[in-house]
């Protein structure tokens, strides 16, 4: 009878440290998430980014976003799209500036207080503005992503996430900023940002079925290889 107690004792005891350990998991799962969203809070808040006419950075001044400016919405009816979403939004700072017309626009950003702000200045019946973390919302339905200067300030771990979630949705296209001439990527373990090439490893995306330059005047030219490519989510392989 001894036995008996003392084993179910010992039962009893191993199923609690258990859940105390799962507990413990999902408390630092959520510690790591808010530091992620606190992380970008801050960079707004403080304008790390160091933008002069634009919280989001110097990337989205007007004269960095001639060429987007220009392009974007006849390669959007090249490839057909009738629903854009854009993230991250950031204070849509040289995006309304574009006359989309008949397509529609959902803009997505991590900081609430951006996306009210936006919700309050520029919401629409065809623009429209959500709270929206890449690497766990569920996105909402639309023909193409748009994540310009979206990857370069997340590690490779995030990126991967946020790669995953975009994979769950119906989306058909993601256009995101690629460098093109980067012969290899490094992860983000300081700092908060570095240039990327999708089509290197650990991506290794295919080629871009459409490649669009943005002609960036920043950097003396370091970054003339700054490019907004075009995949399809299917042909991204993720392992």
């Amino acid at each position: 009878m001894e036995f008996i107690k003392l084993y179910f004792q010992l039962k009893n005891g191993i199923k609690l440290i258990v859940r105390k350990i799962d507990l413990l998991k999902k408390i630092k799962l959520k510690l790591k998430f808010n530091s992620y969203r606190l992380n970008f809070r801050r960079i707004y808040k403080n304008n790390l980014f160091k933008g002069d006419s634009s919280i989001s950075g110097r990337g989205s001044n007007l004269d960095q976003t001639i060429v987007l400016r220009e392009e974007l919405v006849p390669l959007l009816r090249k490839l057909d799209i009738k629903k854009l979403l854009d993230v991250p939004c950031g204070d849509f700072n040289w995006m309304r500036h574009i006359k989309f017309e008949d397509i529609e626009y959902i803009g997505g950003d991590i900081v609430k207080k951006l996306v009210k702000e936006n919700i309050n200045s520029y919401s629409s019946k065809k623009c429209n503005f959500l709270y929206i973390d890449l690497t766990s919302s569920k996105l909402p339905e639309a023909d193409t992503i748009f994540c310009r200067d979206c990857l370069v300030h997340l590690n490779y771990k995030q990126i991967f996430n946020a790669l995953k979630n975009i994979k769950r949705s119906n989306i058909k296209y993601l256009m995101a900023t690629t460098f093109s001439d980067r012969e290899e990527n490094i992860d983000l373990s300081s700092g908060i940002w570095r240039p990327l090439n999708l089509c290197k490893a650990p991506f290794n995306f295919p080629e871009p079925i459409e490649l669009l330059n943005e002609k960036c005047p920043e950097g003396n030219g370091e970054w003339h290889d700054k490019c907004v490519g075009v995949w399809k989510v299917d042909d991204i392989v993720i392992k």
